[in-house]
């Protein structure tokens, strides 16, 4: 918690171990405001900076003879009164990285207060209008047909991406999410895998439990990103496929499974590893940070175990369906 005071008429910043004399620069004790100035990640700024800004607002002619600011926690959260994330005329944590949307012509140099941001847009006034260019990604539609086949042309790029993501390179998976042509690979990547898990899982090829297990998996995707678009109401559907389609690369393991001494830690390994590439993938793909990625594995592992039980749930009634029929038809079923 820190205390900004007049004390005989000058700032005075305290703090639980030490104080800080906003005018002479006095530090006694441990020095209050450094926990509002972390040099990286919510709330970033020089110390100079958080200095400036405390004395600013306490030299105001209205300022009162007391400003309270409430604990920094460090995903950046406060401890507002109200329930929300940030205080009026608070400082430090994410309630203080605001975000300028602008022309990409206009310069935006540091600011410290909103008297910085009117000079920059009052510097940019009666400014032509210049057109911006499209990006060419945004021009490519996910799911055409052209697109499709010519991700999957691009066989040294995906493999490269799908290597890259199954040791969890994150920027693996930046990559991903931006190309929309790494949607044919995605869909090629889980298209395999799941049937090649299957093979194993049953000890032979069974199209319905395939079939089945495709099915469910395009549902655990769609699950997966509602509670992702819900966690950060950003990204879409396709970006969330792809990721999560190369996520799916780390079945592959799954192979290590044929020598029986270690069918079941691979079983396991798989079953974390997936979950941790689920999570990395999603969590890129709706740009979650702080406790929004925090929470997402518990979302993720209910979807994967509840997907899995689906599965087993669908591929067991598939398979006592087809031996009811096969009975009917006076046919026994190997």
């Amino acid at each position: 918690m820190l205390l900004t005071c007049l004390l005989a008429m000058t700032a005075v910043v305290l703090g639980k171990g030490g104080k800080r004399n906003l005018h002479t620069g006095e530090v006694v004790g441990e020095d209050p405001v450094i926990p509002y100035a972390p040099a990286e990640g919510h709330g970033a700024a020089t110390l100079d900076k958080r200095v400036w800004q405390l004395r600013r607002v306490m030299e105001f002619p209205s300022a009162g003879d007391l400003w309270l600011f409430s604990t920094v926690y460090p995903d950046g959260t406060v401890a507002a009164l109200e329930e929300l994330v940030g205080s009026h005329g608070g400082v430090g944590g994410e309630q203080t990285d605001a975000f300028m949307f602008h022309p990409g012509d206009i310069e935006v140099p540091e600011t410290r207060c909103s008297t910085d941001v009117f000079h920059i847009l009052d510097s940019h006034r009666n400014a032509p209008v210049i057109e911006q260019p499209v990006r060419q990604e945004d021009l490519v539609p996910d799911w055409a047909p052209s697109t499709l086949m010519t991700g999957l042309r691009r066989v040294s790029r995906w493999v490269s991406l799908a290597l890259r993501c199954l040791i969890l390179d994150r920027t693996a998976y930046k990559e991903v999410v931006k190309d929309p042509y790494m949607t044919g690979p995605a869909m090629l990547i889980m298209l395999v895998t799941v049937a090649a898990s299957n093979v194993l899982l049953y000890k032979g090829l069974y199209p319905p439990h395939i079939l089945g297990a495709w099915a469910v998996w395009i549902g655990m995707a769609i699950i997966i990103f509602f509670a992702g678009w819900f966690l950060s109401r950003r990204g879409t559907f396709a970006r969330t496929f792809r990721a999560l389609g190369f996520a799916q690369v780390v079945t592959v393991l799954e192979i290590f499974s044929l020598y029986p001494p270690a069918t079941a830690a691979v079983h396991a390994i798989v079953f974390f590893a997936g979950i941790l590439t689920i999570w990395m993938g999603a969590a890129t793909a709706h740009e979650l940070k702080g406790w929004r990625a925090a929470l997402f594995p518990i979302i993720a592992i209910l979807v994967f175990v509840l997907g899995s039980m689906l599965i087993n749930s669908l591929l067991n009634g598939a398979e006592f369906t087809l031996q009811a029929l096969f009975g009917d038809m006076g046919m026994q079923q190997q």
